[in-house]
């Protein structure tokens, strides 16, 4: 989620703070200018790209926007650059690099810091107001008007600084030292602006690692220390509201909603009465997110206006996506494309390295849409590209939420192993706050219950993995043959009602649901669950004696599943179709209960064979699913086939399978502890006191 966007510039700026600390790292690049600029003013021996390269890296550290460098770190930076010639014309700038390792060594003593700062107004000029100026202009004059105004207490502290700095020591020098006059007497000249202590970044990171370790009263208090501070001479600092909207910001990422509620009209409220119209409509989007106090009632969708974020509007695809929300998929993507519209002119705006980064949001959400639509391989592509091109090991949550997806995604395909190698993977973990943590640690806690489901492993989930289920939605619905807990889906709530009816015996009694479960698939284009939809309406046809009309259904949508993009419905589809063909054989009159066939003998009927090949293929694809309780139906289904196609051979090799399937059933359904789940499972809690304690 995105940070809080910058104050309002319509109208009047406030006062910036004037108070200016010489601190060690500023002699080093005061260092690194003068002899750039002197080398290259003299010689002309830097070619236009080293130079080009050495402005971006004293930029970066001019603008202060994260701890200084150390000194060893940024020559490091600077030899890094291009030094190569350009066409015709030879450059020469390791001379410049060897003399940066060795400047101002010499430097040891108060007289020769002053005597290197005489030099510093070389680099700068006074000039009119309309004159265009350098930054790097600015930081020079900076510096050494501090410089004057330090008494020679104050010059001695920093030349010892310095040398400490020179020699690797990155702490010493940035103290905050009392502004009096009896505890300080670092300055000679003292302007009013001296004797206050103006707003420090400290505050506000001690904030965000606070945020980052899920440390919620060290946050909060911290936030408030930032925000008390005096950041200019005006009554009110106007900075209040940004305080409240931190807060919910926090509150909603730890997804103490309540909380939220309780701060944001308040922050929409203050934000007006500052007239900072973009934190306004920011807060109005945050509350957006929240839900409803009524639970039945519609998500609101956020108008795209001028300040509106995009993340805001692609948020809303989310919403659109619910299914109590009934509108078809078509609707998110037009979302999506209205998203992209105003990322376009958002970044145009802000311009900034973090608007290229959140361009890859888009990416995932489309993701998320293809795979709702049972697009898979779209959706792969949408996911390859945001992998492609995020940051490893950092904490974006496009590449978190893109991984999780799809490693849950290769779990169900059977590979479990990969899915949790995927997962576990060091760069996938060590850079993730406490938030996305949680939500790292219940996808793999997901993907160990559905391979322990599908294994028939009951007491381990029952014993092991159930009592240590972290925060997070959980559904036992998806994982065993149950009614019980509360309704999530209207699509994918009455298939569960017909698998459990048809498991009883009972299909014809779920007909209702399942038609209205199909007619909202299809209407909003969940084509995924629309095929299993399908499926069970041809294996219910059967029930009523319509054996023919369900092979149709199911040869019409066959060619959708057969690639196997999801194997455990292909698995299931073939299963359905073998036995459709079998009852399908048959004179229109004769009805026959297809669950017991040990009377069947059509040696001469061809559509044995194809049922046999269907069946070969459901094997195939539930034994690489671990699926035993299926395996064990098909493969004695597959055992009565040849046996009555007088293929004793295969039958006795189908029957051997069969009773190994059901030995594993059993094996499984009484283990109480696996060594593996358990040694992931320290793993992952491992991973969580480390982060926990960064």
């Amino acid at each position: 989620m995105e940070g809080p966007p910058l104050p309002d510039n319509s109208g009047p700026p406030l006062p910036t703070p004037l108070t200016h600390v010489l601190r060690p790292h500023h002699i080093g690049i005061l260092s690194v200018l003068m002899l750039t600029f002197k080398e290259e003013y003299e010689t002309r021996a830097l070619s236009p790209p080293f130079l080009l390269h050495v402005y971006r890296i004293l930029l970066y550290d001019i603008a202060e926007v994260e701890e200084p460098k150390p000194w060893h770190q940024l020559i490091k930076e600077i030899s890094s650059g291009p030094t190569a010639d350009v066409g015709d014309v030879r450059y020469d700038a390791h001379y410049l690099i060897e003399a940066l390792k060795d400047v101002h060594m010499d430097l040891r003593t108060p007289d020769e810091l002053s005597l290197f700062m005489q030099g510093v107004p070389m680099l700068f000029m006074e000039r009119d107001e309309e004159t265009r100026r350098s930054p790097f202009g600015f930081f020079c004059r900076r510096c050494y008007i501090t410089f004057l105004k330090m008494s020679f207490v104050g010059i001695v502290n920093l030349q010892r600084d310095y040398q400490a700095w020179r020699n690797g020591d990155a702490n010493v020098g940035y103290a905050t030292a009392p502004l009096d006059r009896l505890n300080n007497d670092t300055l000679l000249f003292r302007t009013k602006h001296d004797l206050k202590l103006f707003a420090q970044p400290e505050a506000y990171a001690a904030f965000e690692k606070a945020s980052d370790v899920a440390d919620v009263g060290e946050a909060v208090e911290s936030l408030r220390r930032f925000f008390e501070q005096y950041f200019h001479g005006k009554r009110d600092s106007g900075y209040r509201h940004h305080a409240l909207i931190h807060l919910v910001r926090f509150y909603y990422q730890r997804r103490e909603l309540a909380a939220a509620k309780e701060l944001i009209d308040e922050a929409i409220e203050t934000a007006r009465r500052a007239n900072d119209t973009a934190s306004a409509e920011y807060a109005k989007a945050l509350r957006a997110r929240l839900p409803h106090k009524e639970p039945w009632r519609r998500p609101v969708l956020n108008m795209v206006e001028p300040n509106i974020h995009p993340y805001e509007v692609l948020f809303d695809v989310k919403k659109l996506m619910q299914v109590e929300f009934e509108q078809p998929l078509s609707a998110s993507f037009e979302r999506i494309v209205e998203g992209v519209g105003v990322f376009d002119n958002w970044a145009e705006q802000e311009n900034t390295p973090q608007s290229d980064v959140e361009q890859w949001g888009q990416h995932a959400v489309q993701s998320l849409v293809w795979n709702a639509a049972g697009c898979t391989q779209l959706s792969n592509i949408e996911e390859n590209i945001v992998i492609a091109f995020t940051e490893v090991a950092g904490d974006d949550n496009n590449r978190i939420t893109v991984l999780l997806n799809r490693a849950y995604k290769t779990a169900r395909q059977g590979q479990y192993d990969e899915a949790l190698c995927m997962l576990l993977e060091p760069d996938v973990w060590r850079g993730l706050t406490m938030s996305d943590y949680e939500l790292w640690a219940n996808e793999i806690w997901h993907i160990l219950v559905l391979r322990a489901s599908r294994r028939g492993q009951t007491r381990l989930f029952r014993e092991y993995l159930r009592p240590k289920r972290p925060m997070g939605v959980y559904r036992s619905r998806d994982y065993f043959l149950e009614l019980g807990g509360p309704r999530s889906s209207k699509i994918r709530d009455p298939l569960h009602e017909v698998i459990y009816s048809l498991n009883c015996g009972q299909g014809t009694s779920s007909v209702e649901p399942l038609l209205t479960s199909l007619w909202d698939s299809e209407f909003q284009c969940r084509f995924g669950s629309y095929r299993t939809g399908i499926t069970l309406l041809a294996d219910m046809g059967m029930q009523f004696g319509m054996a023919k009309r369900s092979k149709k259904i199911l040869q019409d949508i066959m060619p959708q599943v057969i690639n196997g993009d999801d194997l455990e419905q292909r698995a299931l589809a073939c299963f359905t179709m073998a036995r459709c063909v079998i009852a399908a054989g048959d004179t229109e009159s004769e009805i026959f209960d297809i669950r017991v066939l040990p009377w069947l003998n059509r040696t001469t009927d061809p559509g044995l064979e194809e049922a046999v090949e269907y069946l070969k293929m459901a094997e195939d694809d539930y034994e690489t699913l671990e699926m035993h309780t299926a395996l064990t139906k098909v493969r004695y289904l597959l055992a009565v086939l040849y046996n009555s196609m007088g293929r004793e051979g295969d039958r006795d090799e189908a029957a051997e399978r069969h009773h190994d399937s059901s030995i594993s059933l059993i094996q499984n359904g009484s283990e109480a502890l696996d060594t593996e789940v358990h040694e992931i499972w320290t793993l992952v809690t491992d991973a969580g006191a480390a982060l926990s304690m960064r």
